[in-house]
């Protein structure tokens, strides 16, 4: 370091550059700082590309990366300073990529971060379920002797609507954007209703189609097990399954007065 800035080592964590005019930093707080004592702007466009170049670099330093590992969010900050050092030696086009790299270097590890909340939260919610599931399928007899045969096929229906939400949210994860500036709790909270919701679309269409209101013709024994997973993992997979077969049944009631 030179010896012009001697005096801001102890704030010192990570030294990015240091020059006669200029020197950029990360501090114990990993935070970006900087300073300059000779700087000239030049032409008002040098002055304008300049001050777009420090704004950009505090609006990305804002981004929310607080569910980041402390190296990950020391390697963002270290590019949000490359930029600014860039711009301090007028290397604007430049500066502006340093800071195109680290929006997308940030972004990126925030969809690795925000894809595991939501799986993560998937699994430990269709977790016991899925042991409830297997236990009643091991063992019929005895589990149909604690509930009754109704209750022993609501349960089936309820687990396979649940592993069906979760093949959904597996299937579909590669395909969804996320972002850690929705906290960790909402992120679980959308996770576990995604899987609750599975179970109850499940238990929904399972009991519609023992009613004869949907599949009737395809069905011959709605009470058949095997039937009930494949349904109820039909409904738990898809989103819009359960409400088009309550709408459908709505709008017949709604019909029948009018003759129709």
């Amino acid at each position: 370091m030179l010896d012009k800035w001697e005096s801001y080592r102890p704030d010192i964590y990570f030294l990015i550059e240091a020059t006669g005019e200029f020197i950029v930093y990360l501090d114990s707080e990993n935070d970006v700082d900087w300073e300059t004592d000779s700087y000239t702007e030049g032409s008002k466009a040098d002055a304008t590309r300049f001050n777009a170049a420090l704004n950009r670099a505090a609006v990305l330093e804002a981004t929310p990366c607080t569910g980041l590992s402390f190296e990950m969010r020391r390697h963002f900050k270290r590019l949000v300073g490359e930029g600014i050092a860039r711009a301090l030696e007028h290397e604007h086009e430049l500066a502006q990529g340093v800071l195109n790299s680290a929006e997308a270097y940030v972004r990126a590890r925030s969809q690795e971060l925000s894809r595991f909340w939501y799986l993560s939260a998937s699994f430990v919610a269709a977790a016991p379920f899925a042991l409830l599931g297997l236990l009643f399928w091991l063992a019929p007899a005895a589990t149909s002797a604690v509930v009754g045969k109704p209750g022993y096929l609501l349960v089936l229906s309820a687990v396979s609507g649940v592993l069906g939400a979760l093949l959904s949210v597996i299937a579909r994860t590669g395909a969804q954007t996320f972002d850690t500036s929705s906290s960790k709790s909402t992120h679980y909270l959308e996770a576990i209703s995604r899987i609750f919701a599975g179970g109850i679309s499940g238990v929904i269409v399972t009991v519609a189609v023992q009613a004869g209101l949907v599949l009737g013709g395809f069905v011959k024994n709605p009470y058949d097990p095997h039937v009930i997973l494949l349904v109820a993992l039909a409904a738990g997979s898809s989103e819009r399954l359960a409400t088009s077969i309550m709408e459908n049944i709505s709008e017949n009631k709604l019909r029948k007065p009018n003759g129709d």
